[in-house]
């Protein structure tokens, strides 16, 4: 997984930072963990600190403020590599891959929270801007330009786009299609969390 987040429990401070967490599974074991805190992933560029704040960030109804992220895999090493502002931050070796030979079968982009649940209320954590999706540009938050490399190293349009949703009446996501902008396949998501319509 890589993205940004905001995680005051694991960095002390409430600032949206970028992010790397990997797991891998095997017969009775999994392994794993967050930026680099252990063996795993493989950092060959030094100009991005990994846990480190973003900056500038997008604030509501001003300027936008974007991170470009590809994950690709290099077919001669097996390696899976992470672009950030296309430049080659690291890789995973094909070694914590479950086999030289694994494909992709599932990519996911979006918001995640974590809702704790306390006396039976939904978590008042904002989702992105905190703003629903049909706000749109310049006070929701969106993911743009959304694409996968194929087996040829071409870059495609997500087939089979699919909105997972876990809880509308808190966050929404709305996925929309423009071949004409510099947008691409995008979509806006987001929320405020707990409200009257989310109790």
């Amino acid at each position: 997984m890589v993205n940004s987040q905001v995680n005051p429990r694991r960095y002390k401070d409430t600032k949206t930072r970028f992010f790397l967490h990997w797991t891998h599974q095997s017969p009775g074991r999994t392994r794993g963990c967050y930026d680099l805190d252990c063996p795993g992933f493989v950092q060959t560029c030094s100009d991005f600190i990994i846990g480190s704040p973003i900056t500038p960030v997008s604030k509501y109804g001003t300027n936008q403020f974007y991170i470009t992220i590809t994950i690709y895999k290099d077919i001669q090493s097996g390696n899976w590599w992470v672009k950030l502002q296309d430049k080659d931050l690291g890789y995973w070796p094909s070694s914590i891959i479950t086999s030289s030979g694994a494909t992709l079968t599932t990519l996911t982009w979006g918001g995640e929270i974590l809702n704790s649940n306390l006396g039976g209320h939904h978590t008042a954590t904002k989702m992105g801007s905190g703003r629903f999706p049909g706000d749109k540009f310049g006070k929701s938050s969106f993911f743009r330009n959304l694409g996968l490399i194929d087996e040829s190293n071409a870059l495609r349009n997500p087939p089979n786009l699919a909105p997972f949703i876990t809880s509308p009446s808190c966050y929404d996501l709305q996925v929309q299609k423009d071949t004409k902008s510099k947008f691409g396949t995008y979509f806006f998501y987001g929320g405020p969390g707990r409200s009257d319509k989310c109790p």
